[in-house]
């Protein structure tokens, strides 16, 4: 378990970032569904509930964060020398806390929810509930249509590497992947 970190260096190191040109994004106001017992235990089994609970953790940690922006755009050098800088200035773990493992904008944090569907979808191939797998089919669907011609090796997504769309694109792709973890969790209501 981490090592909490007061609210007082939180603060102030957020204060820093500020200063430093981050800023968080407009967060739309969400209804959070909570996964019934009941359901899960009937689509995965019993002795996978534990399983599927911790992707649902990883929805819910995703639906949590918010898209965090900076003055760099989409100078991806400039920002890993800051962040270099930053996590010497504010502690890696402080930074790491508050704004690379917590920013929605970050492509490898809005992979996890992506990740955490396709485990989930394996849990429940043996399902007798074709309902939920043609269900959870469908949303992976509409995110592959998104994802479409991403390729992680080279960061290029249709072309395009994700780092040189607009801010307005990739807020967008937040808010989309905001609803489906929403759906998904809905599945298990």
């Amino acid at each position: 378990m981490p090592r909490e970190i007061p609210q007082s260096t939180f603060d102030a190191a957020w204060s820093v970032l500020q200063s430093e040109g981050v800023y968080i994004l407009h967060k739309r106001d969400l209804v959070i569904p909570n996964p019934d017992l009941g359901v899960v235990s009937s689509v995965v089994g019993v002795r996978k509930v534990r399983q599927a609970y911790q992707k649902f953790q990883i929805f819910n940690d995703f639906l949590h964060m918010y898209p965090i922006a900076d003055r760099f755009n989409k100078d991806h050098h400039a920002r890993v020398a800051w962040s270099g800088v930053m996590s010497k200035k504010i502690g890696s773990t402080v930074f790491q806390r508050l704004y690379e493992g917590r920013n929605q904008l970050r492509l490898n944090i809005l992979s996890a929810p992506v990740l955490a569907l396709i485990n989930l979808c394996g849990l429940i191939n043996e399902s007798k509930q074709p309902n939920v797998i043609e269900r959870l089919n469908g949303i992976e669907q509409q995110i592959s249509k998104v994802f479409e011609g991403y390729h992680p090796v080279t960061n290029q997504y249709d072309g395009k590497k994700y780092g040189d769309r607009e801010l307005e694109e990739k807020l967008q792709v937040v808010q989309f992947m905001e609803d489906r973890c929403i759906d998904i969790l809905n599945v298990f209501v």
